[in-house]
């Protein structure tokens, strides 16, 4: 991510955004009062106001979640945050991507291994005599026998139950009827590859772009694999199966320009378009790097605030500026709210992800860790890329919310996180994990722990 501070008025960006103590009726009044008349409601359910005469100042307010974005000097900054009724006044940081990060030779050829499929060479009593044995070890493992499958798209036996490591991790099995149907998942990121042969059925009219000329065609590639990693189908075109929520609707709402770089007001313009959805979860693999002992965005834990009190989970990716052993850097922004869900990552052998933020300070707490090493999912081209990161672990966490709010509709919001903390697996100090590995939700009537 980068540092936190910078702020561009490029393409009509406005300078700031301003958020107001609660929605109400006298926040359009007060911007009408400073600026002039307003238009009629315009895209996304947004007020437009524009200054009278030469003063160039314009506002756009998204009274749902009553927060405005405003082109104003630092001086009428100033002059706003001591105006009653207002919350916050932050300047229009860029948002990206986390930083990316590589995967070291080992990494990369035991993510290689996991994704190897079953030989082409095997006959027909070889195939029955392996799939005998690897029942067997299943059902003395105490996880049963896993039905097996049709031939892969390639023409080799696959077994259905052909999963990503971190599919396997996160317990992907243990409840086969819970799929996210019926559950509303936004994933706010580059866009995703709208051609893609595992998407193609699954997206109708539910993508927006908030970023200038730019459809929400993805052309990075970051959001088309973390779209991948919440809803990827239970049979993809190739491959293991890679998706946490394969029935959960997702809403691709693009923030981030192809070059991985966006402006907050981008972020604030999909976070209400996937409320106006009806979006439950919302997965943000983005952020901007914070200093230790650096505050959260009092702008972002206000919107994450509204976004609770409607039953909408929000969930950011922790960032990657670690450098572990010797430097684990504090959560980013807009991680470190409260008010956030915060994912770290972990790989295969459940060690924190060298470069994973972590809880160092108490203003980045961690919530819970997810896989974010060498994690195979969907890529732009209609192919598919192995990437390390939080970015990769909070889509993880995503889906696994979906299949809980299948389960449980009712559990929303705080209590949604808090359920899934209870349930998540402890690996080791709160620092680097906090609660634990992310889980699908237990069994009725099994104990948790």
């Amino acid at each position: 991510m980068p540092g936190s501070g910078q702020v561009l008025n490029r393409d009509g960006h406005p300078t700031h955004i301003v958020v107001f103590e609660k929605p109400s009726e006298n926040n359009a009044a007060m911007l009408s009062s400073m600026l002039g008349d307003r238009s009629p409601k315009g895209a996304n359910g947004a007020l437009r106001f524009q200054a009278r005469g030469a003063r160039k100042t314009s506002a756009l307010l998204y009274e749902r979640l009553a927060v405005a974005e405003m082109d104003m000097t630092e001086a009428e900054a100033r002059d706003m945050r001591d105006q009653s009724g207002i919350a916050a006044v932050e300047r229009n940081e860029v948002m990206s991507i986390p930083r990316p990060v590589r995967l070291d030779p080992a990494e990369a050829q035991e993510a290689e291994e996991g994704l190897r499929p079953p030989s082409r060479a095997m006959g027909a009593e070889r195939d029955a005599y392996l799939r005998g044995v690897r029942d067997l070890a299943n059902m003395l493992l105490g996880e049963g026998p896993r039905p097996t499958g049709p031939a892969g798209a390639q023409g080799f036996w696959r077994p259905r139950s052909w999963t990503t490591w971190g599919l396997d991790a996160i317990g992907s099995d243990r409840r086969p009827e819970l799929t996210g149907e019926g559950v509303k998942v936004a994933v706010l990121d580059t866009g995703l590859d709208l051609t893609h042969p595992d998407f193609t059925d699954v997206l109708g009219a539910r993508t927006a772009s908030f970023v200038g000329t730019e459809t929400a065609q993805d052309g990075h590639g970051h959001g088309t694999h973390c779209c991948g990693t919440v809803a990827g189908p239970l049979q993809p075109a190739l491959g293991p199966r890679y998706g946490v929520a394969p029935g959960a609707e997702l809403l691709v709402g693009k923030v981030l320009a192809d070059d991985g770089f966006g402006m907050m007001s981008q972020i604030i313009d999909g976070i209400t378009w996937a409320l106006n959805e009806g979006a439950q979860v919302i997965s943000m693999s983005l952020g901007s790097a914070r200093a230790e002992g650096a505050g959260f965005s009092r702008v972002y834990e206000m919107v994450f605030r509204r976004l609770l009190s409607e039953g909408v989970l929000p969930i950011c990716a922790a960032g990657n500026e670690s450098d572990r052993p010797g430097l684990i850097a504090p959560v980013g922004n807009p991680a470190a709210c409260p008010g956030a869900m915060a994912v770290a990552a972990v790989d295969r052998r459940m060690d924190p992800g060298d470069f994973s933020c972590g809880q160092v300070d108490r203003i980045g707490l961690l919530d819970i860790a997810g896989p974010g090493v060498g994690v195979h999912s969907a890529w732009t081209g209609g192919g598919y890329r192995r990437i390390s990161g939080t970015s990769m672990a909070t889509p993880h966490v995503a889906g696994v919310a979906a299949l809980h709010l299948q389960a449980d509709p009712t559990t929303r919001g705080d209590d949604l996180r808090a359920l899934m903390k209870m349930q998540a697996t402890a690996l080791g100090p709160v620092r680097d994990f906090g609660a634990g590995l992310v889980q699908v939700p237990a069994n009725p009537g099994v104990p948790v722990g």
